[in-house]
């Protein structure tokens, strides 16, 4: 899979933890003793807290990784005792793309609003 496809260039993670931790993120590319590597420490504040991990901020293990050619993505949380950590996101991330045209947007008018000229009868309770 390419990691860098439409311009991406970093790898998005939303993470909490309850207690301070590392986590280790590894890229491969066809083989187990060639990755690469990027060590996340992250607080123990039970906060949601975004990360962009950028690709040429990893280290090279052996003779690296591709991000052009991942094979496999590895996440080890390093749990300690009592130690509670939550992904809730793992991307690839990179520019947005705009639009070469953009979209036409109607404008809201502001034509007034006529009441009609008939009354709607209403019943009149009986006594």
């Amino acid at each position: 899979t390419d990691f860098t496809q439409s311009g991406a260039y970093a790898i998005h993670t939303i993470i909490e933890s309850d207690q301070p931790t590392d986590i280790t993120f590894r890229i491969y590319s066809g083989s187990a003793s060639n990755y690469c590597n990027y060590v996340l420490s992250v607080p123990g504040d039970d906060t949601l807290h975004d990360y962009f991990l950028n690709y040429n901020e990893f280290d090279f293990v052996g003779s690296g990784c591709s991000f052009t050619n991942v094979g496999a993505v590895e996440v080890e949380v390093a749990l300690l005792q009592n130690v509670d950590v939550i992904i809730e996101l793992l991307s690839i991330y990179g520019p947005v793309a705009v639009s070469g045209t953009p979209s036409r947007t109607r404008s809201p008018s502001m034509s007034p609003v006529v009441p009609s000229a008939s009354q709607t009868p209403t019943a009149t309770p009986s006594p």
